[in-house]
C-alpha cells in the first residue's frame, strides 16, 4: 500500500522591545526531529509542536520540512488528529496576537486542512476558526492568517493553535507528505508584547431612594469593575450635605438622611485594592415624603350560624409602608368581629340571623392612619352538598334551597337524620300565599 506523509517545520528569531514582532518561530532541523521553538520576543513562552494521531519525522533536504505519517484516511476532520502550536504570556506581560504564518505544500495528491485556535487546553471550551477548510497545493503556499482584533493573552494565559489535515485524494492512502517550511520559513506567531498594568478599580455612579427619616443600605460595589480576588475596600470621599454615609463591614454604604429632609442629595466614594485607588463615583439619593395608607370599602357574604375570615386588605393601599401596624373596627349590628393574627377580620353573625349587616374599619402604618371605610355583608344559609338533613332549613331567595322542588329532591336523595322543618323565606311565602288566594 502506498504511504503518504505529512511534513511540518518550526522556528524563531531574536527580537527585543514591545512593538509588533515575531513572537515565536518553530525552525526545526534537517538532521533530527527537532520541533522545539526558538523564542524571539521576551516575556513569551511557547512549547514544542505536538503531533497527535501521527508520527513526525524529519524529512531531510528532499522535502525541507518534517514528515507526519499515519494520518487517518477520514474524509472529514478528525478532532483528535492535529498538529498543535502553543504560546503563553509570562507574568506581568500581555500579548496582543496578530498573525499565524506558515509555508506549506503537499506531496502525492491534494489533502484538505483547516486551522483553529482556543484558550482551552483540550479545546473543550470556545474555539474559533482561523482558516476555513482549504485544499493543499503541491506547490509552496504561504498562509498568513490574521487573528481577529482583541485576541489577547493576559499574564499566564495560553493560546493553542491546531492544524487539522484530512480527506486525502485516495482514502486508502494515508500519511500524505504535508510539509511546513523550516529554518527561516518555519511557522511563526506574531503580535505585540506589552507590560500588563494591573487595572485599578473602576466604580460606576449609583442611585438610591429612601423615605424621610429612614436609612437605606446601598450595595455600591454591585455595578463596579474590580479584581474580586483582591482585598477591596470602600471609602467615603465626600459626605452628603443632607445626611451621613457610613461604610459597613460588607463594603456597603448605609446612608441616613438628615431628620426632616426631603429631596435629592449626593455623596461620593472610592474603591481601593493593591492595584490602586479609583477615582470617586457619585451616589444620588432621593429622599421622599412617606405616603399614608388608604383603606377601600369591601363587600362579602357570610354563612348563617357560621363565621368568615375577611381579607379586607386585599384592595387597600398601604402607601409607603410594607405592612400595617394595626386594624381598628366598629361593631356590626347583627354579629361580632375580631382581628386575626394575619390581619384578616373574622365576622360571626348572630345565631339564626339572615340578612344584611355591616361594620367599619381603618388601617394604621408607621406612616399614618386611613379613614374608616365600610364592610357590607350578606348573611345567608349555605345549600347542603352532601349527607342527610337535620333541623330547620330555609327555602326561597337567600335560603338553603331556592325552591321547594330543590329541597324535596335533595331530601329524597339524601334522607334525614332527625326531624326536618322547611321554613319559607318572605319572598317564597308571599308567592305561595298569593297563589293560594288567587
Amino acid at each position: 500500500m502506498k504511504k503518504l506523509l505529512l511534513l511540518v517545520v518550526v522556528a524563531l528569531l531574536p527580537v527585543f522591545g514591545f512593538g509588533q514582532a515575531d513572537l515565536v518561530q518553530w525552525q526545526g532541523s534537517s538532521s533530527s526531529v527537532n520541533l522545539n521553538p526558538s523564542i524571539i520576543a521576551l516575556n513569551g513562552v511557547s512549547s514544542a509542536v505536538i503531533s497527535t494521531g501521527n508520527s513526525p519525522t524529519v524529512s531531510g533536504e528532499a522535502y525541507e520540512g518534517f514528515t507526519f505519517s499515519n494520518w487517518s484516511n477520514s474524509l472529514t476532520l478528525v478532532s483528535n488528529q492535529y498538529i498543535q502550536f502553543r504560546i503563553t504570556a509570562t507574568a506581568n506581560y500581555k500579548i496582543d496576537l496578530s498573525q499565524f504564518i506558515f509555508k506549506q505544500k503537499i506531496d502525492q495528491g491534494p489533502k484538505k486542512y483547516q486551522v483553529r485556535y482556543s484558550k482551552s487546553t483540550a479545546f473543550a471550551g470556545e474555539q474559533s476558526i482561523l482558516l476555513n477548510e482549504v485544499t493543499s497545493s503541491t506547490s509552496w503556499v504561504t498562509r498568513t492568517l490574521s487573528f481577529p482584533s482583541g485576541v489577547t493573552l493576559n499574564p499566564g494565559e495560553t493560546l493553542y493553535v491546531r492544524l487539522y489535515a484530512y480527506d486525502p485524494e485516495n482514502p486508502y492512502w494515508n500519511g500524505h507528505r504535508f510539509t511546513l517550511g523550516y529554518q527561516s520559513e518555519g511557522p511563526k506567531i506574531t503580535g505585540t508584547v506589552s507590560v500588563a498594568t494591573p487595572p485599578v478599580p473602576v466604580p460606576t455612579n449609583d442611585a438610591a431612594t429612601t423615605l424621610q427619616n429612614t436609612a437605606v443600605t446601598i450595595p455600591v460595589l454591585t455595578n463596579d469593575s474590580y479584581d474580586n480576588t483582591l482585598t477591596t475596600t470602600v471609602a467615603i470621599s465626600q459626605q452628603s450635605a443632607n445626611g451621613n454615609a457610613v461604610v459597613n463591614g460588607s463594603n456597603q454604604v448605609v446612608f441616613t438622611p438628615t431628620t426632616g429632609y426631603t429631596g435629592t442629595t449626593t455623596f461620593q466614594y472610592t474603591v481601593a485594592n493593591t492595584n490602586g485607588t479609583s477615582t470617586p463615583a457619585t451616589v444620588a439619593v432621593s429622599v421622599t415624603t412617606p405616603i399614608a395608607p388608604t383603606a377601600v370599602a369591601d363587600t362579602f357574604t357570610a354563612p348563617m350560624n357560621g363565621f368568615v375570615d375577611l381579607n379586607v386588605l386585599q384592595n387597600d393601599n398601604l402607601g409607603s409602608a410594607a405592612s400595617v401596624t394595626a386594624i381598628n373596627t366598629t361593631t356590626p349590628s347583627h354579629g361580632t368581629v375580631s382581628v386575626n393574627a394575619g390581619n384578616t377580620i373574622r365576622y360571626t353573625p348572630t345565631a339564626g340571623y339572615i340578612g344584611s349587616d355591616s361594620f367599619t374599619y381603618r388601617i394604621q402604618t408607621i406612616y399614618g392612619t386611613s379613614s374608616y371605610v365600610q364592610v357590607s355583608l350578606t348573611v345567608q344559609p349555605q345549600t347542603p352538598t352532601s349527607g342527610p338533613l337535620c333541623g330547620e332549613y330555609y327555602v326561597g331567595t337567600g335560603g338553603h334551597f331556592t325552591t321547594l322542588t330543590q329541597a324535596v329532591n335533595y331530601l329524597n336523595a339524601n334522607g334525614v337524620s332527625c326531624a326536618v322543618t322547611f321554613l319559607l323565606t318572605n319572598t317564597l311565602y308571599q308567592n305561595v300565599d298569593a297563589n293560594a288566594n288567587g
